[in-house]
This record gives structure tokens, C-alpha cells and sequence, in this order.
């Protein structure tokens, strides 16, 4: 009788304002897995930068690595919508008896778009998370996306800045886990005699961010998902700067 393999559960969290990629990281994370493409980028969210964010969850199976994903993603407010929308209350999403919610988290991953790494409400939404949610800094990273035309070196200079800068260097003292530059341009959009080199990048920024969620499990407390969302959005709630909403 053949012994029944066990899969080890990767719960992650990708947390950024629309139009940093977080859909895209997800899929590049679970691109080994059933199914290989999760979340379905349509022509109208990209056109009107997702200005209905929403909370999305999905699951993906790795039989290479033995991993059995669950990615929530948060998509909070484009620095473009206009206006004060209140938070929608995540009660529902937390509830007790909802079958697809992780029972904990092994990994928080923030995104910002290079290029745009100093957006007042991103910065204030992240720097909020990261005063007042210590207990995630150890399993939190920070992931920078459109970094495609960077080489090595300044992809290293890039961080430093991160770490250094006055308005992010607390963001990046946060990031236990570190922070990763990544690039994954549409190869439709690329000259042909480049697309190799191109191809080349993505594939190496995938395994970064299957290695970094592979990676993830060598914690040994997994933080409770349902009580951080709960607080979190309680502490979103409680305050009048953040332009925040939860679908």
C-alpha cells in the first residue's frame, strides 16, 4: 500500500495598494502548482487600477515541493481614488466557520512599486502595521516590484535606500524576513531580441519568492490569521488617516 504523502501548508498574506502586482506575485509563487494560475488579472481592474480593492483568497497545491498554499490578498486603497471610504467590517472573512481561512500564517508579504516607494498613504498604512503588529515582524517581508530593467548592483542599491531613507528605513527595519526586488514585465510587450533575457530575470524572480515561501515554514509559531486580520482592522477602523477599504 502506498504511504500517503503528507504536504506541509504555506499560509501568506500579500498586503499593498493596487497596482503593485501582488496578484502577480501570487501566481509566480504557486507557478509550479495545481492550478498554475490562480488569480485572472481582467482588462477592467487593470484599466481602472483595481479602484474596488478587494480581499481575495486562494488555494494551490506544489507536488514537486510537498506544499499546499493559501494566499490571502489585501488590496487596499490606489494613492488614485479620491475621497474617505470607511473600511468594510472583515468579520464576515474571519468568521469561525469559514471553511477557507487559514487557521494561521507563515508569511506577510508587503509590496511597493519601484518608482513609487513614497506614497503617504502606503507609508502610513505600513508604518501603522508595523508600530502596532510587532508580533508579525518575523515572518514580514517587503517585496518591490517593476524592478525588471535593474541590474544586480542597483537592485542592491535600491534596498540600501530602503534601509537608509528617513520615510521607509522603519518599513525595512520590519521586514524580518527581508526585502526582494523582483520584475515580471508582459514578454508581449518586449522586443523579441530580448525576450530571452527577460525570460531569464522572471524565472529567477519566481524562485525567489518560491524559496522565501518554502522558507517560511522553518518558523515554529505560526501567527493566528483570523485575530491579526481582526485587529488590524479594528486598528484601521479606529483611525481617520488611512483611505483603506476592505471588500
Amino acid at each position: 500500500m502506498a504511504e500517503d504523502v503528507i504536504y506541509q501548508k504555506r499560509n501568506i498574506l500579500i498586503i499593498g495598494r493596487t497596482g503593485t502586482g501582488k496578484k502577480t506575485l501570487a501566481n509566480h509563487i504557486v507557478k509550479n502548482s495545481t492550478p498554475s494560475t490562480v488569480f485572472q488579472l481582467s482588462s477592467s481592474s487593470m484599466e481602472n487600477n483595481t479602484r474596488e480593492p478587494t480581499l481575495v483568497t486562494c488555494s494551490a497545491r506544489d507536488d514537486h515541493r510537498k506544499l499546499l498554499y493559501n494566499i490571502v490578498i489585501w488590496d487596499t486603497y490606489s494613492t488614485e481614488t479620491s475621497g474617505k471610504t470607511s473600511p468594510q467590517d472583515l468579520s464576515g472573512y474571519c468568521s469561525e466557520d469559514k471553511e477557507d481561512v487559514p487557521d494561521g500564517i507563515n508569511l506577510v508579504i508587503f509590496t511597493m512599486k519601484n518608482g513609487a516607494l513614497h506614497e503617504e498613504k502606503e507609508l502610513k498604512l505600513f508604518k501603522s502595521i508595523a508600530k502596532n503588529f510587532k508580533e508579525i515582524q518575523d515572518i514580514s517581508a517587503l517585496v518591490i516590484t517593476g524592478c525588471e530593467s535593474l541590474e544586480d548592483e542597483e537592485r542592491e542599491e535600491l534596498v540600501e535606500q530602503v534601509k537608509n531613507e528617513d520615510a521607509t528605513k522603519d518599513i525595512a527595519k520590519f521586514m524580518g524576513k527581508g526585502i526582494f526586488p523582483v520584475g515580471f514585465p508582459p514578454l508581449e510587450r518586449v522586443k523579441a531580441a530580448l525576450k530571452e533575457a527577460y525570460q531569464d530575470g522572471i524565472d529567477a524572480d519566481s524562485e525567489t519568492l518560491q524559496t522565501l515561501a518554502n522558507n517560511s515554514g522553518e518558523m515554529t509559531t505560526v501567527i493566528q490569521l483570523r485575530n491579526n486580520l481582526k485587529k488590524m482592522r479594528e486598528h484601521i477602523n479606529s483611525s481617520d488617516r488611512f483611505s483603506c477599504k476592505i471588500m
